[in-house]
């Protein structure tokens, strides 16, 4: 087992730990990584520790050929010696990134991979190879975002535009109160011009 921390140039926020040869399943750990990818750590260790007491299966989507169903998810397994090597993992990366000087309880796996490792040949009678994988991980920090609500008072107001609508004066409708005045007017001039008439004549 071999455990490394990364620090450098542009990578001081990050750190990382590998295992070399550990004898579980390859097929486990590939798909115990996908699961795990872009969790945070503690988030992690909460997973692999429900799997190792099986309250919790992981997920398969390569090998699932007469693979049955479990709660909650189409086919899945609860690969406990994978686990097991994967929670000692994360522990180590976790103590890494201390060391480098990051912030545990703030911990994200950006990266974890799973690769097939040489195979040793066993002694006995029927000299049977054995399963090998080599696994890493890589964490850093990251920032939990917060949203901010902004109130309506602070908020700025939009401004009214006002239009002024213009108002077309219409003519009022004539009432015969209003023409009885007029009518005796032009009834009584006719009448002045007659009188005119006939004392002319």
């Amino acid at each position: 087992m071999a455990i490394a921390k990364k620090q450098g140039t542009g990578s001081a926020h990050v750190a990382t730990a590998k295992m070399r040869s550990m004898p579980i399943s390859t097929k486990d750990s590939v798909e115990i990584s996908n699961f795990l990818r872009y969790l945070s750590c503690d988030k992690a260790k909460q997973i692999l520790s429900r799997v190792i007491t099986k309250d919790q299966a992981v997920p398969y989507k390569r090998a699932v050929k007469d693979l049955g169903h479990k709660k909650g998810m189409r086919s899945g397994r609860y690969p406990v010696k994978a686990a097991t090597i994967f929670l000692q993992l994360v522990n180590s990366v976790m103590k890494n990134a201390e060391d480098v000087g990051l912030d545990s309880s703030s911990l994200k796996i950006t990266h974890i991979l799973a690769n097939k490792a040489s195979i040793p040949m066993t002694g006995g009678r029927l000299k049977g190879a054995t399963k090998r994988t080599h696994i890493e991980i890589k964490v850093s920090e990251f920032t939990q975002k917060t949203k901010t609500k902004v109130s309506k008072k602070s908020a700025p107001k939009k401004a009214k535009v006002e239009v002024k609508a213009e108002v077309k004066e219409t003519a009022k409708p004539v009432t015969k109160e209003e023409v009885k005045p007029v009518v005796k007017e032009a009834e009584e001039a006719e009448k002045k011009d007659e009188k005119q008439v006939g004392e002319s004549q």
